[in-house]
């Protein structure tokens, strides 16, 4: 019955937490990508006056932004993998035929889609928003 209740409070100690982690990730990201443009100041200006588009300044930028995303996802799906390993035996206490490893490894690949996408939609979104700040001013 103990076990219950401590599933019970991780549970929604991760309901929680899970919003806070995804605030901090694209603050991390925002901010990264605002000091890559502060140092890019003067290469941004230099193709403003010889007349380079939006979104020809935007563009590698917005590829940092994904190789960000694809490094998190990297260190992320690692993180799980690792979590799911060790978890599993605790797991199999409270949920007796239940192994968390291995239902990991049998849904690796939506793991992979969702964890990819949202790498890359924090990294893109962030970049977009910092880009287009600075190129208003």
């Amino acid at each position: 019955m103990i076990r219950l209740f401590d599933i019970l409070f991780s549970f929604l100690g991760l309901i929680v937490l899970s919003p806070i982690l995804i605030i901090i990730a694209i603050l991390v990201v925002f901010n990264t990508i605002k000091l890559v443009i502060e140092n890019s100041k003067e290469e941004i200006s230099t193709m403003r006056i010889v007349g380079a588009s939006d979104w020809f300044i935007r563009g590698p930028f917005i590829i940092q932004g994904v190789i960000y995303g694809v490094v998190a996802f990297l260190i992320c799906i690692l993180l799980t993998g690792i979590s799911a390993y060790f978890l599993s035996a605790n797991t199999g206490i409270v949920l007796p035929g239940f192994s968390m490893f291995s239902y990991f490894l049998t849904n690796l690949w939506i793991l992979v889609l969702i964890q990819l996408g949202f790498g890359i939609g924090v990294g893109v979104i962030s970049a977009l928003i910092v880009v287009k700040k600075h190129l208003e001013v």
